[in-house]
């Protein structure tokens, strides 16, 4: 139940709504409040619990961004998604319609356990981005860009600030006066952990950051009492509110002066890096005592009465705060994650599932449960229409080919959905879990899997996924693989002596190869091979005959070479049988 109703009446206050933009496991504010997709992750490392297979993503970032670039439409927005099976960060271009634009590799080798917290906003027609995973300032990743300019590209950007060239590795990053990048959290590679630095880049691209030698474009200064860390920084008109959780600044300055800051408040400063926005005049962050607030760069001023704090204190974490600005409807929102039960039940869990909502034009609150746990929330610009899932589910899913190890399955899309990816999942019978082949591009309709046992008993199933959803599955008919030994090898092979040719006055010799086919099974096959070493692995196969083909002729030029042969049988399921040598080898093409 909602502490307090937004509005004039009940009616006014936020309710969920399916008229909101949606992506994966996300909360999106859009055109209604929040909406969610059916399977969203809700484990310590993003798993939903669901079986096999298990889902390992969650989306950890939504920010709006208008510059299209090379996409092929109209950009709304980015979206970071967190990976933890393939130890990746995603960044997703979003459109303005029911599509994901495109996809980026933003973070690679990304081996937290938990999805980063991601600061960054749009400038110069890029998007800077910063994640952060609370580690320690020497493992911190640092601050990246997306340039959406053709196939678009993610780079991390590098300085010589102190200690060689390495990476600028913040805690988190916001915009001064719309030209000034402003980073905090780092010093240099010799000296990171300084929690008190905040750099500067100003009024300029900071692809590449400019070292400290010239004070108007790019340095640092550190704020405050030394080792107590900035947490969060967002934009109070033409100022910037630098909070820790017990000091808070506000930044002045910009190229044509020097930086200088002043303490507004000794209370109240933001404990979580993504807690903080902006709405213009005002910087809105939850601090330990609850939401809080400074316009303008004025005094600190606590917004939640005695009675929201209490619930807020003894209820939630607080340090765990995702701060969005709705302005559409004038509401500031924080994702909370709640610490205990109502009946005092301690709660470990790693997620958001609470939404306190301010509305700063009414100054009223409304606490709302979402529709399920996720980690982040986000706006973006544009329609924020929902984004398409799958339609229907493969058909006619069938096994067409079977070796000893391998299979190859085969299915149709007729009918149903060829613009979503492709899931594949086989197992052992009765096995507990699934072996996971994708994604496989829109349109396919056949894979082969490898690496199977011998004489074993397979199953499998298969279903679309597009935009964090999944279909439903799909069942094919089950297999087992051959034997090791099911096909029988020739026997009795032999040569007939050299004959010999002329033609256009060079000599060749043909020589008949024969043996008995002991493989007499439908759609079976006889392989020639021929080398000219006593090697079978270097060999090559000269010869594909069906059965009951028995013999097989190979000229060559008259030569002193030798050439060794052997005879090797395969069924209709592609197994091959072992190899049976030509009993007179080597052969020598000579009369």
């Amino acid at each position: 139940m909602p502490l307090f109703q937004g509005g004039e009446n009940t009616a006014g206050a936020p309710l969920v709504s399916q008229e909101a933009a949606r992506l994966e496991n996300a909360l999106l504010t859009g055109q209604g409040v929040v909406a969610q997709v059916p399977d969203w992750r809700v484990a310590d490392t993003c798993d939903d619990g669901a079986g096999s297979p298990t889902e390992s993503d969650a989306v950890c970032g939504i920010f709006p961004f208008a510059t299209q670039g090379g996409a092929s439409a109209p950009s709304a927005g980015v979206a970071f998604s967190f990976d933890t099976s393939a130890n990746k960060v995603y960044l997703h271009q979003l459109g303005e319609d029911d599509q994901i634009l495109r996809t980026l590799d933003a973070l690679t080798s990304y081996t937290e356990a938990l999805p980063p917290q991601m600061t960054g906003f749009e400038m110069f027609g890029k998007f800077y981005f910063c994640p952060d995973a609370r580690e320690a300032a020497a493992s911190r990743k640092g601050l990246y860009v997306f340039d959406p300019a053709a196939a678009g590209t993610v780079t991390g950007i590098s300085a010589d600030v102190g200690g060689g060239s390495a990476a600028l590795r913040f805690k988190g990053i916001t915009k001064h006066r719309g030209g000034t990048v402003l980073g905090w959290g780092y010093l240099s590679a010799a000296d990171p952990a300084r929690p008190e630095i905040m750099r500067y880049c100003k009024y300029g691209t900071p692809d590449t950051w400019v070292a400290d030698t010239e004070p108007t474009t790019a340095g640092f200064f550190p704020v405050g009492t030394r080792g107590l860390p900035v947490t969060a920084c967002a934009a109070a008109g033409q100022v910037t509110v630098l909070g820790k959780p017990t000091e808070i600044f506000a930044l002045e300055g910009d190229y044509s002066e020097q930086f200088y800051y002043r303490q507004i408040g000794q209370a109240h400063g933001p404990l979580s890096v993504t807690g903080m926005v902006s709405t213009g005049p005002l910087a809105v962050w939850m601090g330990e005592q609850g939401p809080a607030l400074s316009a303008e760069g004025g005094k600190v001023e606590l917004l939640a009465t005695n009675r929201l704090t209490r619930r807020l204190k003894t209820y939630y974490d607080l340090t765990y705060a995702w701060a969005v600005h709705d302005s559409p409807r004038t509401r500031v929102g924080w994702l909370l994650r709640r610490s205990t039960e109502l009946d005092g039940t301690a709660l470990t869990a790693a997620w958001g599932d609470q939404i306190l909502w301010w509305d700063y034009q009414r100054d009223s609150f409304t606490i709302q449960g979402t529709p399920t746990t996720c980690f982040s929330i986000g706006t973006t610009e544009g329609a924020q229409l929902t984004l398409a899932g799958p339609n229907g589910a493969p058909s006619s899913a069938v096994v067409v080919d079977v070796t000893s190890t391998s299979a190859t399955l085969a299915w149709s899309n007729a009918g149903a959905d060829d613009a979503s990816q492709i899931y594949l999942e086989y197992r052992v019978v009765g096995a507990p879990t699934y072996t996971v082949v994708g994604p496989l591009s829109p349109g396919t309709t056949g894979s082969t899997v490898t690496g199977l046992a011998v004489s074993t008993d397979y199953e499998w199933q298969l279903r679309y996924y597009r935009n964090g959803v999944y279909g439903s599955y799909a069942v094919g008919n089950p297999w087992t693989t051959q034997s090791a030994a099911a096909v029988a090898a020739p026997t009795n092979v032999t040569a007939s002596d050299p004959a010999t040719f002329t033609s256009k006055g060079v000599m060749y010799a043909t020589v008949e190869v024969q043996w008995q086919n002991e493989e007499q099974s439908e759609g079976a096959a006889v392989l020639v091979w021929e080398g000219t070493t006593s090697v079978f692995a270097a060999a090559e196969s000269v010869a594909t005959l069906p059965v009951p083909y028995v013999v097989w002729s190979l000229t060559h030029p008259a030569t002193t070479t030798n050439y060794w042969y052997w005879v090797q049988a395969r069924n209709a399921a592609g197994l091959l049988s072992t190899e049976t040598a030509l009993g007179s080898n080597p052969i020598q093409y000579l009369p």
